[in-house]
């Protein structure tokens, strides 16, 4: 401080010590101090900010990973109502799609006077211009003006030979009936088997016993009350024939001897009537067919024994529980 050699003797120590008493104190400036400690912390902000860095980054991974396994189970669940809705959305605009092509043909149909001109508007079968002909011989066409039906309800039908379309119809007199169409070489054409219930005779006649004795019938069923020659166990249906005008009432009926439920056939029946309580609609569509009450459509084969005055009629077998023109039972 004063300039003077410490390593010189006490006495000089001493002068020098006595010189500055009456100085002003020197201020020693402790500059160098804080920047050593700067530089000794400077380490230890940069540890602490990488902490801190390190912990902003994993609660942000962590904020991720939240959210995205939040948002998979919203659109997990999402998607499951998603894809019942978009099953519905998709049969309607594929519905909206074909409509006015089966309305064009059914309208064609009922504007045609004869067999040549409805041929092209129906589903194709190996005898079936041999059956319109002999169908429209002892019946006429419904009479109909297109320009006045309307469309009540409509579904889509998922039947092995492919997709096909169900439609109601009302009259402006308020007679109700249904149509159903399938696609053939790209056109959308009338399953007439279904729309007139083809059979191969007249059940009336058929029943008073005339043509063969073996035939194939459309018909409505229903269970009758067990009787003691039915089989233990059985089930005994009536059969009635459709009306073409009311299609809630049932027409000319006739009892059909039991089946055993061990039976194929008898199954079918059980099985069918059990479908009809539950509600369940057939081939997926959104209604049911309309029946009078209690009953079931049916496609059977016949036989006819005994002689006049002494009839008796056993279901032979039981082709399946609809009129559509397809090999598909109708059960599960």
């Amino acid at each position: 401080m004063c300039g003077v050699d410490p390593a010189s003797s006490s006495s000089s120590t001493l002068l020098a010590q006595d010189a500055i008493i009456d100085h002003e104190p020197i201020k020693i400036k402790s500059a160098s101090v804080p920047g050593r400690r700067r530089r000794r912390m400077r380490p230890l902000y940069k540890v602490l900010w990488i902490w801190l860095g390190l912990l902003l980054a994993v609660f942000s991974v962590a904020q991720w990973v939240k959210h995205g396994r939040s948002s998979q189970v919203v659109a997990a669940g999402q998607a499951g109502n998603a894809e019942s809705i978009s099953k519905l959305d998709e049969s309607q605009l594929w519905l909206e799609d074909v409509l006015p092509q089966c309305r064009e043909t059914l309208a064609t149909f009922l504007c045609s006077v004869n067999t040549a001109q409805r041929l092209p508007l129906v589903l194709p079968h190996p005898q079936i211009a041999q059956r319109m002909e002999r169908h429209y011989a002892d019946n006429e066409l419904a009479q109909a003006d297109p320009e006045t039906l309307v469309l009540k309800a409509s579904t889509r039908l998922a039947l092995p030979e492919g997709d096909g379309v169900l439609t109601q119809w009302q009259t402006p007199e308020g007679a109700v009936f249904d149509a159903a169409f399938r696609k053939a070489d790209q056109r959308w054409v009338l399953d007439w088997n279904h729309f007139v219930r083809y059979s191969d005779l007249s059940w009336p006649l058929f029943v008073a016993g005339s043509g063969k004795d073996i035939a194939e019938f459309r018909l409505l069923a229903r269970p009758r009350l067990a009787s003691v020659d039915d089989p233990r166990n059985g089930i005994g249906v009536v059969l009635s024939a459709p009306m073409s005008n009311q299609m809630r009432e049932a027409g000319f009926s006739q009892s059909m001897l039991g089946l055993s439920t061990l039976e194929k056939s008898g199954l079918m029946l059980e099985q069918a009537f059990d479908q009809q309580a539950a509600g369940i609609a057939l081939f997926g569509a959104t209604f049911r067919d309309i029946n009078p009450e209690g009953m079931i459509r049916v496609c059977v084969r016949i036989q006819r024994t005994g002689e006049n005055g002494g009839f008796q009629f056993r279901i032979q077998e039981v082709l399946a529980c609809h009129w559509y023109d397809s090999q598909a039972s109708g059960l599960d």
